[in-house]
């Protein structure tokens, strides 16, 4: 039987930029334009079968970043989407971290999906996703599987809204069983720990290949009511579990417009 225990929400100071060394992503990408920005620059991305993302529409937005200074990548919520198909989780199978920064022009119908690498069912393979749910909080929602599909962890604090026209850093991690989901607000200086889940009975993930997606659900992109309609921006995925003072690091560089190229991986 799964064992889940417990809902809370922590609020974390922002550390100064300098303050802690960050291990370098397994795929990461700038989406700071249609091009060059859709490429995976993790260490599982060169010369692998991620190279650079398939576009469906997404366009370059100016001036657009969480700085104000630099572009973002724009999808409308009826026909864009970025993706992947079928490529297999390829790190440690029992430890992740999954991070991007969201500007939502208007809440679909059903969700806004950020990041999503998993297919249909635990036949298809099901990894982990982000997405920020319809309801009326509009809050920012992960997901993750284990390899046989039998245990799950969705990962979301209703009591946190998300509004338009506003960037969110969001960040997703798992070890040990337990989950957790954060979310800081641009132009402010507290990381919420939104939710910490445990489920003992989650241990590792899928070694399957599963397709992989940015603004859409991965496994039915035809689904125009989960679409995102906004901006995405720097996602990143490691196949560790990044500590609170990691995350706030990635967030203090790049609230101010940093590019991983900026960054010094360890």
């Amino acid at each position: 039987m799964s064992s889940f225990l417990g809902h809370r929400r922590k609020s974390h100071r922002l550390a100064a930029a300098g303050a802690v060394t960050l291990p370098e992503p397994i795929h990461f990408f700038q989406l700071d334009n249609i091009t060059t920005g859709l490429d995976d620059l993790g260490t599982g991305g060169t010369g692998s079968p991620w190279a650079r993302l398939n576009n469906t529409g997404a366009s370059t937005d100016t001036n657009a970043d969480p700085s104000g200074a630099g572009d973002a990548v724009l999808f409308l919520n009826s026909v864009d989407y970025i993706n992947r198909s079928d490529v297999a989780w390829d790190g440690a199978r029992d430890e992740l971290t999954m991070t991007c920064w969201y500007n939502m022009s208007s809440i679909n119908t059903s969700a806004n999906y950020l990041v999503s690498w998993r297919g249909a069912n635990g036949t298809a393979g099901r990894l982990t996703q982000m997405q920020v749910a319809n309801s009326i909080q509009n809050y920012l929602g992960g997901a993750m599987f284990d390899d046989v599909n039998s245990e799950l962890m969705f990962l979301n604090d209703p009591d946190i809204n998300n509004v338009a026209s506003q960037w969110y850093f969001g960040a997703v991690t798992f070890k040990g069983g337990v989950g957790k989901i954060y979310r800081a607000t641009q132009g402010t200086n507290t990381l919420d720990e939104l939710e910490s889940e445990t489920n003992a009975g989650l241990v590792e993930f899928t070694p399957d290949t599963m397709p992989f997606a940015l603004g859409v659900q991965s496994w039915v992109k035809t689904n125009s009511s989960s679409r995102h309609n906004g901006n995405l921006w720097s996602v990143g995925i490691w196949d560790e579990e990044l500590s609170v003072e990691q995350l706030q690091e990635i967030y203090d560089k790049q609230e101010v417009g940093d590019v991983y190229a900026d960054f010094t991986w360890t």
